[in-house]
């Protein structure tokens, strides 16, 4: 894989940089292209603009109306994010886009990664160590951890591991011999069987 990377848990383009493909013929240019950030979320809220509905509430999605009609968004915030939780022993993780600089925070000790994607697209160069860089790193991290609290994130993570562990457990011992019987356990005290 791409950086000795599998799967697409990671924030390298070649999990992240899904390339979105829009056709509309009389509106969308044919063959034209545009570098705008954008995500998942900015669809539904691109959708009810095009249906000329009322904007979704509680949305951090940006319409991208007039980025498909190759029009100036002064609105367009420039940025994204993507989040990664936690496998029960991963940290959890976050990315920011904004502009040409991509940076990526995992919740442990890794330092922070920073990347000019115009000057480095193949994130071979991590500036987030770099002191030229720090308070562009610093503005982004705030960015990042702005309404993200990844203890939270992790104590969430291990409840709901709780959770499927118990239903997982119910099930095999649960599990009818036949799909119309279902045995209980031996040592099973005060329940009526009906």
């Amino acid at each position: 894989g791409e950086h000795g990377c599998w799967w697409k848990s990671n924030y390298y383009e070649g999990s992240v940089g899904v390339p979105m493909i829009a056709r509309w013929p009389g509106e969308v240019e044919e063959g034209s292209s545009t570098g705008e950030i954008c995500n998942l979320m900015d669809l539904g809220v691109t959708f009810a603009d095009l249906a000329g509905a009322p904007a979704l509430p509680q949305t951090d999605g940006h319409s991208l109306l007039k980025t498909l009609r190759s029009q100036d968004d002064p609105g367009r915030p420039g940025e994204t994010f993507s989040e990664l939780g936690p496998a029960r022993d991963d940290a959890p993780s976050r990315m920011i886009r904004r502009g040409k600089w991509k940076l990526t925070k995992y919740h442990d000790d890794t330092p922070p990664m920073l990347f000019d994607m115009e000057a480095d697209p193949g994130e071979w160069h991590d500036l987030g160590e770099d002191a030229g860089h720090a308070a562009l790193r610093d503005d982004l991290l705030r960015a990042v951890y702005g309404g993200w609290d990844p203890s939270h994130v992790v104590a969430e993570t291990e409840r709901l591991h709780e959770d499927i562990e118990l239903v997982s457990a119910w099930g095999r011992a649960a599990t009818p011999s036949s799909p119309d019987s279902l045995q209980l356990p031996d040592d099973v005290e005060d329940i009526e069987v009906l």
